[in-house]
């Protein structure tokens, strides 16, 4: 037996191959697995992040000192943000966030981790996140140029960059932001004084209950200094803000490592079952010499283990520097420190369990059912496939065809001839193709799922002001702008939801777009939409339903907006992507009217006739321009379809890792199908003999063992494309449900079933090539004399 895997190399390879690809996978899930999930959380917590992250009124830097003496409260700290323009080249700008830390020397909260350069920057010197470093692709030591918000220039040195998980979203959606001292603050022209507020609690398991209770005496205490909160987040410790993100493609990687090792399971059976079969006349020779049975089955045991043993000397190191290149792209994008390179013990021990224990259960039943065959059987075995195989009910429909050329019939009937071999081979095809086009049905159906969102703040470009200015001014001269179709004034502004007795209140995210927005198309689930004749009137997320669960429209909610406490009507519930943020939509002009903001306003959202990227991109470019010289101080333009882009972006991630995999299921089954071609042209050896014996040229005989291989190819695809569909479902809801808290639908593709066409075409005839070459190297007297 060992002397049969050097003998038979290129069937050696293939078994070896087909065990490898299976514990190659393992371990680059199991290796990805362990490790994104122990340095997700051990980098997210030695930043030490904030539990409570508060936007308020400005206040002084002694405020923090204050609020650490609240109950509960473990930790507080202060900062100041400053959102300036930043020149990317000559004549073009983008928006860069600086945040003003009173002394990073001792942060204690969001801890940063040097990455390049110096961490601490000097006076008019900025340090920037490493991901803003990338994007604007700079260096350290290179000079950036902003732009003020009162329209002066400066510009500051890049004195190093460092990894910041304060805002991973920020990071994820390619958000840029730096850090700078106070003393480059005051250089900038802002006030000295914090917006920003980041609190750790005393207890660091607390859950979100506990943490909102704190949340709410925090808040007393500010509004008692006379300070309002805007907006406050509550994030329990243990919880990444991404954490959703990476349970579902960790999820992912589960589900798609199982299906691998069937996969696997079934192309090892496969060969087996060939290899047996092809062994039939030693095996009879063995027993007559008196060879047991228990000995035939321990020597192929001893093969296949053999097998094993050789595929885990390459899978083992291949799938720990998989599993850790897989990780460092995750790291890469949700932007959390990984570990240097490292082995996973655990990704090890299931490599070597499913590469011992897998190939001996997949093979056990081939190698019990040709132990059992008799002296006499496997001596008169011929190596021509005749009888039983040629009697089905399949095989006598097949015969009938006969206005098919007779090589491709011929093939046809080829291809059934070995059924338990076709079914396991179509198997492993199948299965390979369904995940690799409910890869691309997944892709489309999530990224839709996100798009929902898009529903309901649709402006081809977004206009934003550092300063309000008069509204009708603004407008008339966007609309001299060419290619600008309309335009809206909206309010976005914080809320606080008053919950009767003692719970603490929540944050609300109140937008006011005009009553009759055409940038708004809502989905509602009860109720109605905002009309122009209402006053306190909201319509709500579901996510407000699921805390109220018997609020229906007509019903009062408490709200307070710009420090004044009302009761508003709920006027209609709408769905929004599943979104556990509380979110709530009111009339513009009432909501301009208990701002002050009438006249005047800083957010404007324009619709252009041509919604092309391109196009909005060119409105944008205008826009910026013509604002500029009129001396207008602009403080961000950007096209819609960024937006769109930004948030679909989010869900990259999880798609390259599922083409990655759904790439490693049909390696597995071209090297099923390879292996199948293989064992079919070596049992039917003495048949092309006999054919080019009778006048069978090399074309002729190629071409056989080649459509052969195509037609399994293209029976695969139509099983695939059907066993697609529950795939996409599955995958798309598992991701859904992880990242937007509800099911997606479901969305088919061409392009994943056109791209697996191509690829699973073209995988039959690379699979089928060098068994026809072997087919026709073939000469008469050693295809007669073959044993």
């Amino acid at each position: 037996m060992l002397a049969d895997l050097w003998g038979n190399r290129s069937r050696t390879l293939l078994v070896v191959a087909s065990i490898a690809v299976g514990v190659f996978a393992i371990g680059v899930i199991a290796g990805t697995y362990t490790m994104i999930s122990q340095d997700l959380r051990s980098s997210y917590a030695a930043a030490n992040p904030a539990h409570i992250e508060m936007l308020t009124l400005p206040f002084d830097r002694k405020l923090p000192a204050t609020i650490e003496k609240v109950a509960g409260v473990g930790e507080a700290e202060g900062r100041r943000v400053m959102v300036v323009r930043l020149e990317v080249s000559p004549g073009t700008w983008d928006r860069l966030k600086l945040i003003a830390v009173p002394d990073m020397e001792i942060m204690r909260i969001f801890r940063h981790f040097p990455v390049a350069g110096s961490p601490l920057p000097e006076d008019r010197e900025v340090v920037l996140e490493h991901k803003t470093l990338s994007n604007l692709g700079v260096t350290v030591g290179d000079t950036l140029r902003v732009e003020l918000p009162d329209g002066a220039t400066r510009e500051m040195r890049v004195a190093g960059a460092v990894l910041d998980q304060s805002d991973v979203y920020g990071a994820i959606l390619g958000d840029d932001w730096g850090f700078i001292t106070f003393d480059t603050l005051e250089w900038l022209g802002a006030p000295l004084t914090l917006d920003r507020l980041y609190i750790t609690a005393a207890d660091v398991g607390a859950d979100k209950a506990a943490l909102e209770q704190i949340a709410l005496a925090v808040t007393d205490r500010l509004e008692r200094n006379g300070l309002e909160v805007f907006q406050t987040t509550v994030t329990p410790a243990n919880e990444h803000p991404v954490g959703s993100i990476v349970k579902a493609l960790l999820a992912v990687l589960v589900i798609l490592g199982i299906l691998i090792v069937f996969l696997s399971g079934s192309l090892i059976s496969n060969t087996m079952s060939a290899l047996l079969a092809q062994h039939l006349r030693q095996i009879g020779v063995m027993k007559l010499v008196g060879a047991q049975r228990r000995q035939v089955i321990g020597m192929y045991m001893v093969l296949i283990l053999s097998f094993g043993i050789i595929a885990l000397l390459f899978a083992i190191p291949l799938g720990s520097w998989g599993a850790y290149e897989l990780s460092r792209f995750v790291a890469e994008i949700i932007n959390f420190q990984l570990q240097d390179y490292r082995v996973v013990p655990q990704a090890i021990l299931f490599q070597v369990v499913i590469g011992l224990l897998i190939p001996p259960l997949a093979g056990l039943f081939p190698v019990l059912k040709g132990s059992r065959v008799t002296v006499q059987k496997a001596i008169s075995h011929s190596g021509i496939s005749a009888g039983d195989d040629q009697k089905g009910w399949l095989n006598r429909q097949l015969e009938r065809l006969r206005l098919l050329p007779r090589p491709l019939a011929l093939s046809l009937r080829n291809t059934f001839r070995r059924k338990g071999r076709l079914i396991l081979t179509l198997f492993t095809l199948t299965l390979g193709g369904a995940i690799f086009i409910a890869v691309f049905n997944t892709q489309v159906s999530v990224d839709r799922k996100a798009e929902e969102a898009t529903r309901y703040f649709g402006a081809d470009v977004n206009l934003d002001f550092a300063q309000p200015y008069r509204i009708t001014t603004v407008k008339e001269e966007v609309l001299r702008i060419a290619g600008v179709a309309d335009v809206e004034v909206w309010i976005a502004t914080g809320a606080e939801l008053i919950r009767a007795g003692d719970a603490p209140s929540e944050s609300v995210a109140l937008l006011a777009p005009p009553a009759d927005s055409a940038l708004v198309n809502p989905t509602l689930l009860q109720g109605r939409w905002l009309l122009p004749k209402d006053q306190n009137a909201i319509a709500v997320n579901e996510a407000v339903w699921n805390d109220y669960p018997n609020l229906a429209p007509g019903d009062k909610l408490r709200l307070k907006v710009n420090g004044k406490e009302d009761d508003w009507v709920v006027v209609g519930i709408f769905q929004y992507t599943g979104a556990t943020d509380l979110i709530a939509y009111a009339s513009y002009d009432y909501v301009a009217k208990l701002l002050n903001a009438t006249h005047h306003a800083t957010a404007f959202r324009v619709k252009t006739w041509d919604q092309s990227l391109h196009a909005q991109q060119a409105v944008s470019r205008e826009l910026n321009r013509h604002f500029r010289d009129l001396g207008f101080k602009v403080q961000h333009v950007q096209a819609g379809g960024e937006v769109v882009a930004s948030v679909t972006g989010l869900l990259g991630m999880l798609t390259v890792v599922l083409v990655v995999m759904a790439l490693m299921t049909a390696l597995v089954g071209s090297i099923g199908l390879a292996g199948t071609m293989s064992m079919n042209v070596m049992e039917r050896t003495r048949e092309i003999g006999v054919m080019r014996a009778i006048g069978a040229h090399n074309l002729i005989i190629g071409k056989q063992v080649i459509v052969e291989g195509m037609l399994i190819g293209l029976i695969s695809y139509g099983f695939g494309s059907i066993l697609s569909i529950p795939i996409s479902v599955l995958l798309s809801n598992v991701i859904s449900l992880s990242i937007f808290n509800s099911p997606a639908d479901l969305a088919l593709t061409s392009q994943g079933f056109l791209i697996w066409l191509a690829v699973v075409s073209l995988l039959a005839v690379l699979a089928s090539l060098l068994p026809a070459r072997n087919a026709m190297r073939l000469t008469i007297r050693e295809v007669l004399a073959y044993e």
